[in-house]
This record gives C-alpha cells, structure tokens and sequence, in this order.
C-alpha cells in the first residue's frame, strides 16, 4: 500500500487492486485532525492496524505536530480497539450531527 496526496489535506491509499482506503489532515496549530476510512469490501480482515500504522508513519514524516485527534462512532468498537492498541487514548464523547441525525462518537488522540 502507499498514500498520494489529493488535493491540499486528502490522500489516497493504493493496493495493488486500486483504491483500498483515505484519509485526511487538517493541521490546527501543533496538532492534527485525522479523518480515514477504509473501502468497505476490505473491512473486518485483520488489516486496519497496518493500514493505521501506514497512516502514522506518514504522519511522523511529513508534519512537525505534538498531536493527533481523530473521532470514531461509538458504536465502531472493532476500530476504537485498533486505535487504542497504537496508542490513541480516548478524551471525551461527543454528539455530531451528520447524514441526517445525530451520532455519538468518541475522540481519541495521540501524543507524538
């Protein structure tokens, strides 16, 4: 897998199959908001800890930042467990409104 850069804060990550998965920074200050998403037919096969790592390795190589914030919904145990097992702590729930509703989900962040 490798990551391209989309735009200004979008990425890409490629396999050998094509689109396997993105994510987003958006620098505020010394730290970063992570957005990601994995495409749906590559979930729940062991593979989103190395696709997280790939993600932090970029990360560590490209920004100078003490930080990095992501949210996840509450109910996506599978991936809070993936994040927490790399190092990110969760700090706080929040309530979002998106695709028509509103949805708990919970920050987490990781120190540099």
């Amino acid at each position: 897998m490798c990551a391209d850069l989309r735009k200004d804060h979008y990425f890409q990550v490629v396999n050998d199959e094509g689109l396997y998965g993105f994510f987003a920074l958006y620098p505020v200050d010394d730290t970063l908001e992570l957005g990601l998403g994995i495409k749906p037919e590559y979930t729940g096969k062991g593979e989103g800890e190395a696709f997280i790592r790939l993600i932090m390795s970029y990360i560590k190589n490209n920004y100078q930042v003490s930080t990095i914030f992501l949210s996840v919904i509450d109910f996506n145990i599978r991936a809070q467990k993936i994040y927490e097992k790399i190092g990110f702590k969760k700090t706080r729930e929040l309530l979002q409104e998106t695709n028509g509703s509103t949805y708990c989900f919970i920050e987490m962040k990781f120190e540099l």
